[in-house]
């Protein structure tokens, strides 16, 4: 499953088939943002879930897959 990273709303958050699943929780997320708003595409994927938290791996369009 490939997942859309789009800053929205005022925050970094992410897309499953146009449809918000959720926000980025890291101290690096103000980079993300910055990268994201210079025009950078970055996708994800899920790399384990536990109950409620999901993590992802983070990576710009042109290196998918990860």
């Amino acid at each position: 499953m490939v997942l859309e990273v789009r800053f929205f709303g005022g925050a970094v958050v992410v897309f499953h088939e146009d449809k918000l699943v959720g926000g980025l929780a890291s101290p690096l997320v103000h980079r993300l943002r910055a990268c994201i708003e210079d025009g950078t595409v970055y996708r994800a994927k899920v790399v384990s879930k536990n109950s409620a938290l999901v993590r992802l791996q983070v990576a710009a369009a042109s290196s998918f897959p990860l």
